[in-house]
C-alpha cells in the first residue's frame, strides 16, 4: 500500500514539474505573462503586446527570465 502511495505522489509531481517546463520551452521572445494560476507564457514581442494579454487581474508581465530573443 506504502509503495502505491508513493508512485502516485511521484507520478504527480512529475507531470506537475513537466507542465510548468512545457509552459516557456520553445517560447524565447522577450515578453512573459504570468497568470494568476502560476503559468508563465513568454511569446510577446513587446510589453504592450502583453499587457493586452492579460486577462485577470492578477496577471503580470515581465521580461523573459531566459533572456528571450531580441
Amino acid at each position: 500500500m506504502r509503495v502505491i502511495i508513493a508512485a502516485a505522489m511521484f507520478a504527480a509531481a512529475l507531470v506537475a514539474s513537466s507542465s510548468a517546463f512545457a509552459q516557456t520551452m520553445g517560447k524565447s521572445d522577450p515578453y512573459c505573462l504570468k497568470t494568476s494560476a502560476g503559468a508563465m507564457d513568454c511569446a510577446y514581442k513587446t510589453m504592450a503586446e502583453c499587457n493586452k494579454a492579460k486577462t485577470g487581474g492578477s496577471d503580470s508581465c515581465m521580461k523573459n527570465p531566459g533572456g528571450g530573443k531580441k
